[in-house]
């Protein structure tokens, strides 16, 4: 039988990972104030990591404390993306967005603690808040309509 974090291990690897993409992107982006929104959005990340890290020590399980293989790829996307033009910086973002609401769709699908449950809808949701703020600025900033690789909807 497997332990009950068993789901929630890869979701924390992925939001160390977009940590590092975001602040990659923050970096190289233009637009002063678009770096400020992305600050917001990368807080959001941090306090679901530390939710999600919490969570995985009170159900007694071994929190990850490194990032994924993804992380490299993402944190890559990014900084390429942020030395093209801000929108590619935004693509990057975004596709990372979509990878982590898949990730968490898939998480509800594993058996998982009654106490994970609003915790993972909560992170899907936040995810998906951000694809809706993400796509339509990467839109216009490449312009062209933005569409996502699959439909995100539970």
């Amino acid at each position: 039988m497997k332990h009950p974090t068993t789901a929630l291990n890869p979701l924390l690897t992925l939001e160390h990972d977009l940590l590092r993409a975001y602040a990659v992107a923050q970096v190289g982006l233009r637009d002063a104030a678009l770096a400020h929104s992305l600050e917001g959005l990368r807080l959001e990340h941090e306090r679901h990591l530390s939710d999600l890290t919490a969570l995985i020590l009170r159900l007694g399980g071994h929190p990850r404390s490194r990032r994924g293989l993804r992380g490299p790829v993402l944190e890559v996307m990014a900084a390429v993306g942020a030395s093209v033009s801000d929108g590619a910086a935004l693509r990057a973002l975004t596709r990372g967005e979509e990878v982590a609401s898949r990730l968490y769709e898939a998480a509800l699908d594993d058996p998982l603690p009654a106490t994970a449950v609003p915790l993972i809808l909560r992170g899907l949701e936040g995810h998906r808040r951000r694809l809706a703020w993400f796509r339509p600025r990467a839109a216009e900033r490449a312009g062209r309509p933005l569409r996502g690789r699959d439909s995100v909807s539970r």
